[in-house]
């Protein structure tokens, strides 16, 4: 076997139309033959655009015997159930984040994927952004990670005014969204949170709201006994146009990698040397980071070998936003379990 047969649950519209199916269309090592969508008009498009057989129901588009992979991009609460059908179905599977809803869901997704001896990967795709990549490379000469930061500010999401992402059972942005901030982080410090603390607020000036809070900050301590900061901070509602802004950075015992938007882009490492700017290199082979992410993913089923992102850790990192969540709600500091 020299190419994978792809296929894409909820390929007919949000994040699948528009970052998966183009980066499979690009990949001479993937071979798009099936896409899934219940909204018949996104679905058509897909097709059209980017081939492959149309279906609107999964267990259908599962009963194929010529899918290798099965790329779930469908929301949030569907994650879940979707990755248990086709594992179960005997097809490996690209998960995007988050991986679910809840630990327990989680559970059965592992499961589910051992018993059918498949293999999985949460799509936590910033580790293929030239950006984060960078990051990673500079953790490298900074000796020993003891404090890492992400933050990032702006407007809240646009979602249409019946949005899944609008509602309270979605459990907010940081758990939408924040898989990538604690992946990331977690990657270039070499641990897993322990334990979260966490706080939020709601504020929204005008009747374009969310049911959930829109800022949270959590504070972490990883295994390895640094500590960390995740600021989630839409807050920046009115008037439409603030300049959004993200800063990363991990603090070592030999100096300080830093990487911010509002710095030219580039990465910044503090040492005993003094300053440098490493490069911030694209892909080397040019793909878009959602291209590298399916690329490795697809490499792993054809080399069989495991992917760089494990079951367990993306449990581990799934725990942390919801333990984010409810430690928010509760006000106490939430445990994150290491098996």
């Amino acid at each position: 076997m020299d190419r994978i047969r792809i296929a894409v649950a909820g390929g007919g519209g949000g994040i699948g139309l528009g970052s998966h199916l183009p980066a499979i269309a690009s990949l001479p090592q993937v071979e798009l033959v099936a896409v899934c969508d219940a909204n018949a008009r996104g679905l058509e498009e897909a097709v059209a655009r980017y081939g492959g057989t149309p279906y609107s129901s999964l267990q259908d588009m599962l009963q194929r015997e010529d899918i290798d992979l099965v790329d779930i991009t469908t929301p949030d609460s569907l994650h879940a159930q979707n990755t248990i059908a086709a594992a179960r179905a005997g097809k490996h599977v690209l998960c995007e984040k988050p991986m679910a809803m809840s630990l327990s869901e989680a559970a059965a997704m592992k499961a589910a994927v051992e018993q059918a001896g498949v293999k999985f990967m949460v799509a936590q795709c910033m580790r293929w952004f030239p950006e984060g990549i960078a990051l990673k490379e500079a953790c490298r000469s900074i000796g020993e990670p003891v404090f890492s930061a992400y933050h990032i500010k702006g407007r809240f999401f646009g979602y249409p005014a019946a949005s899944f992402y609008r509602k309270r059972e979605s459990l907010g942005q940081f758990v939408h969204n924040g898989m990538h901030y604690v992946d990331l982080m977690s990657w270039c410090v070499d641990s897993l949170p322990a334990r979260v603390y966490a706080q939020s607020t709601g504020h929204y000036p005008s009747d374009d709201r969310l049911e959930t809070d829109n800022y949270l900050v959590a504070s972490v301590t990883y295994r390895s006994g640094a500590t960390g900061v995740y600021e989630l901070n839409q807050l920046m509602l009115d008037p439409p146009g603030y300049r959004g802004d993200t800063r990363w950075y991990v603090v070592g015992t030999e100096g300080t990698a830093e990487w911010r938007t509002d710095a030219g882009r580039h990465t910044e490492v503090f040492g005993a040397a003094g300053t440098a700017y490493p490069r911030m290199s694209p892909q080397e082979d040019g793909r878009d980071p959602f291209a590298a992410e399916i690329a490795h993913m697809a490499d792993c089923i054809l080399h069989d070998e495991p992917p760089c992102i494990g079951m367990d850790w993306s449990i581990a990192v799934l725990a942390t936003c919801l333990g984010a969540v409810q430690s928010a709600r509760t006000g106490q500091v939430v445990d994150i379990a290491s098996d």
